[in-house]
């Protein structure tokens, strides 16, 4: 069956089954593997999209009818009542409001605010803290009295925050994230934003494919706020998966990775992902990281990555950013690590990209098991930028004259 979803002027005791009797929210339909739910253009579901598997010959399809921008998913919270702001002293606002979970982020229109770790750093415009950054994480952290006291929003402005700012808003821990798929699921033409951890986790699946969706505003909820640590990617596969296709896709103000497989345990190591014409830029760990595993039979090709290292990760820091290699570098292209040893007969094909700059890291930068990274073949590669830190294979760093010297085909 095909469905339809219009939150604009569809109607919940409608049918669903055509544009014009459309339900109002996906919930409303009894989605049964292999269906085709189809969200109005134009529409924003500040929601999380829960996916049913579909079948081995015939996936669920999740995707846009319409005209106008695609379909938004978004956890976003508004911050844009003036009334709900209150000065707590010069150019420091609380507020007011009751906001149901922990705040990741906060975002405008044309840009996004910086977190403080502590109320007394509120120093500057945009400046923000919140009492309880962390807790949803790791709550042992905090003593019962400090769990136990009131929770508040704090923004350094000028002015009152909703009046300086078009478009204020937040993204909340509601849900670790905004979408979910086990097996045998497409996702086609959406768009999911504001979500503070991941935009898309995957657990043990297969037969997943993205394809025209685009991912913004991901991540930067707090991991851990005694090392001030936070963390959030894209897409992120949790141990096994295979059959994955990601494909000509948008990713950008990411704050950990784009595209990730990680995952420690028992388990094969994933297989058959293509990665392939995707566009990515601003993203504070990389474009795709692969992490615990080589995996088989996997590509990374004829993507652009622009601004490794830029952002929502950045701060005021000089140096690296908190992470858990710091005081190694952040912020590469593809970045390899927590790899022991090889996978017989693995392989990631790295080639036909371009790479544009990384501000403090590598286009290519990989800190596992020697023998490993052999199984990493990159090939004809296009980089807008050249450093004596390019990339950093064999424990050492290369410039891509050097590179080419050691016969690497790049």
């Amino acid at each position: 069956m095909i469905y339809y979803v219009d939150n604009i002027s569809g109607a919940s005791e409608n049918d669903g089954l055509t544009p014009e009797t459309a339900v109002t929210s996906y919930k409303e339909i009894n989605i049964t593997p292999g269906d085709t739910i189809l969200f109005r253009r134009g529409c924003v579901f500040c929601e999380q999209l829960k996916t049913v598997s579909g079948l081995a010959y015939k996936p669920t399809i999740y995707g846009a009818y319409g005209k106008g921008h695609k379909p938004i998913f978004s956890f976003a919270f508004m911050l844009d009542n003036e009334t709900l702001w209150q000065q707590h002293e010069k150019n420091i606002w609380q507020y007011t409001g009751e906001i149901p979970s922990e705040v990741g982020n906060i975002f405008f229109s044309g840009g996004f605010g910086m977190l403080r770790w502590d109320y007394n750093e509120l120093k500057t415009q945009g400046d923000w803290y919140y009492t309880h950054i962390g807790y949803t994480n790791k709550p042992q952290t905090y003593t019962k009295e400090a769990a136990d006291a009131p929770r508040a929003l704090y923004i350094y402005s000028e002015n009152n925050p909703a009046v300086f700012y078009n478009d204020l808003k937040a993204s909340l821990i509601s849900e670790k994230y905004l979408t979910f798929a086990e097996c045998n699921v497409v996702f086609e033409n959406l768009h999911f934003e504001c979500s503070a951890i991941n935009g898309f986790e995957g657990y043990n699946g297969s037969n997943v494919t993205f394809k025209n969706c685009d991912y913004r505003y991901i991540g930067g909820a707090v991991w851990d706020r005694n090392l001030k640590i936070r963390f959030g990617n894209a897409i992120e596969f949790w141990c096994y998966c295979e059959n994955v296709i990601i494909e000509n896709c948008t990713f950008d103000e990411i704050y950990d990775s784009c595209v990730t497989t990680q995952g420690k345990g028992e388990y094969d190591a994933p297989k058959n992902i293509k990665i392939i014409n995707n566009h990515f830029s601003n993203y504070g760990m990389a474009a795709y990281e692969l992490r615990d595993k080589i995996t088989y039979n996997t590509y990374f090709s004829g993507n652009v990555c622009k601004n490794a290292g830029e952002g929502i990760c950045v701060d005021y820091e000089k140096g690296p950013r908190r992470s858990e290699i710091f005081p190694q570098p952040m912020g590469h292209h593809i970045f390899v690590w927590r790899i022991d040893a090889p996978t017989e007969n693995g392989f990631v094909k790295i080639s036909n990209n371009v790479f544009g700059k990384a501000t403090v890291g590598s286009a290519i930068y990989s800190i596992i098991n020697p023998e490993a990274e052999k199984q990493l073949l990159i090939k004809n590669n296009v980089f807008e930028f050249d450093n004596s830190k390019l990339i950093k294979l064999d424990n050492r760093y290369y410039s891509l004259k050097e590179f080419k010297e050691k016969r690497r085909l790049v």
